[in-house]
């Protein structure tokens, strides 16, 4: 499926505006996040390390990802998509979905949407080629008391994202240790009965312009699930960043690029409609790196920003946090 090429908004805006506010980077001092126990609430990443070039291990995990029968909304090279803006390291991003998967999960949990699509994201580093992503049983975790079936359907999902990886980069994992950091918390805004998903959305991309952030990615799920023959009752996400923030935090922690662009899930649940995203403090502390906290801290303020003023004069109450952290 081809990509939406968003990114250029993202550059353009960054670029025109010269944004400054979140400070410069400090120097590169590159590492592989902590996983955080699935328990907690929080994600284990599962890195892949290869000798092959860049681009044949992405070249090998989309055809890997097309003989499997998912889709992928979206595919970029980072670094030259961020040229224009700043200097990063060689990176790939994907956005994956297993359909018939999502499907089953968001229809016994619209709010589980909010972890779809999963991301693989492919780096270079110390001229060793790395592709990493967020293993897909401990991101979904914290809905597990709410999907009866949701542990065989993560591990299917586990097995098989493991695999194309491991086919793609013909690599060994590499072991990350566990953190006893807490884990990734929802964030969520109820809006008031008789909005619109379209219209929400609408305000969401004026609010995140607003704020001196790009667009990066829009996808409505049934959209994008139907021409595989798999309905879902809801679920709209919105990728959004700031360019140079994203160099800033490439540059600070180079793995840590997985976790750009942030995203906004919308999804109605009991005739109401809702917008959720995960805390930006809460995704970075696993990573433990003193500049991501900041600029984590800098995000929170942005992305908080951008939902309270969505949700202002169509909120009917704020909810209580969704599903907390486990």
């Amino acid at each position: 499926m081809p990509r939406k090429k968003l990114w250029p908004t993202l550059l353009a805006l960054s670029a025109a505006l010269a944004l400054t506010g979140c400070g410069s980077a400090a120097a590169p001092s590159f590492s592989h996040p902590a996983a955080a126990p699935a328990a907690s609430g929080g994600a284990k990443t599962v890195v892949y390390r290869s000798s092959l070039p860049l681009s044949t291990v992405a070249a090998n995990l989309q055809a890997g990802l097309k003989k499997a029968g998912w889709l992928v909304p979206q595919q970029f090279d980072v670094e030259t998509h961020l040229a224009k803006v700043v200097k990063v390291p060689p990176s790939y991003l994907m956005d994956v979905v297993p359909p018939r998967t999502v499907g089953a999960i968001v229809a016994a949990d619209p709010a589980a949407g909010l972890a779809f699509p999963l991301r693989v994201y492919l780096y270079r580093q110390g001229g060793v080629t790395y592709a990493s992503y967020l293993e897909p049983s401990s991101v979904l975790a914290r809905w597990a008391s709410h999907i009866p079936d949701l542990s065989s359907l993560t591990k299917s999902l586990d097995t098989e994202l493991a695999g194309m990886v491991a086919a793609a980069t013909h690599g060994t994992t590499v072991t990350a240790p566990e953190a006893s950091t807490p884990g990734q918390k929802v964030q969520t805004q109820s809006l008031a009965a008789g909005v619109h998903t379209q219209q929400a959305v609408a305000k969401l991309l004026t609010q995140i312009t607003a704020n001196h952030w790009g667009l990066n990615n829009q996808h409505s799920l049934a959209t994008l699930l139907a021409p595989t023959g798999v309905k879902v009752p809801t679920g709209y996400y919105v990728e959004a960043f700031n360019a140079k923030l994203a160099g800033q935090v490439m540059n600070a922690n180079l793995p840590a690029g997985i976790e750009i662009p942030l995203r906004f899930y919308f999804y109605r649940q009991g005739g109401k409609l809702y917008l959720s995203y995960l805390e930006p403090s809460t995704i970075f502390a696993r990573y433990h790196d003193a500049t991501l906290d900041r600029l984590s801290q800098k995000m929170n303020a942005v992305v908080s920003n951008v939902a309270a003023s969505t949700a202002a004069g169509m909120s009917a109450a704020k909810a209580a946090g969704g599903v907390g952290c486990g």
